[in-house]
């Protein structure tokens, strides 16, 4: 039995480093659409040497200081409201504020997505280029998006 408590123990400290990384206190600053690092922290499960320190005086990288800008299409009473243009590459959130499904179907071979009445879908922006907007559902629904 006592052969076990070691065993027991690093599998309690580790549920409690799990735990302790998935009730972060909320303060995500990171864009909508991006990952972050949600790796559990070893330090609790083995007792090591104190971590080196990070150099002060490194610049911090540029993803860090310049925060990504939100790129959103609205969609409302059966229209799309688009940003002049997108950089290319970018995620691109679409809110759907109508009770309707529509689609967000780009006609020139680009992505295409389904949103559900009062839902929000993300999409890559592609190549950079002028693109027709379509809704499959409502053939009515067009507009244009600029990829630059």
């Amino acid at each position: 039995m006592l052969l076990h408590r070691p065993a027991r123990l690093l599998l309690v400290l580790g549920t409690v480093a799990l735990l302790a990384t998935g009730c972060s206190s909320g303060e995500d600053s990171a864009a909508p659409g991006s990952t972050t690092d949600t790796a559990a922290p070893t330090a609790a499960a083995e007792p090591s040497a104190p971590p080196a320190s990070a150099d002060a005086t490194a610049p911090a990288s540029p993803a860090a200081q310049v925060p990504a800008e939100a790129v959103t299409i609205t969609i409302s009473e059966f229209e799309y409201d688009v940003p002049e243009s997108v950089p290319a590459g970018s995620e691109v959130e679409v809110v759907n504020k109508d009770r309707e499904a529509h689609t967000l179907t780009l006609a020139d071979g680009g992505p295409s997505v389904v949103v559900q009445g009062g839902a929000t879908e993300t999409f890559t922006a592609p190549a950079a280029g002028n693109y027709r907007i379509v809704c499959d559902f409502h053939g009515s629904m067009t507009a244009e998006l600029v990829v630059a």
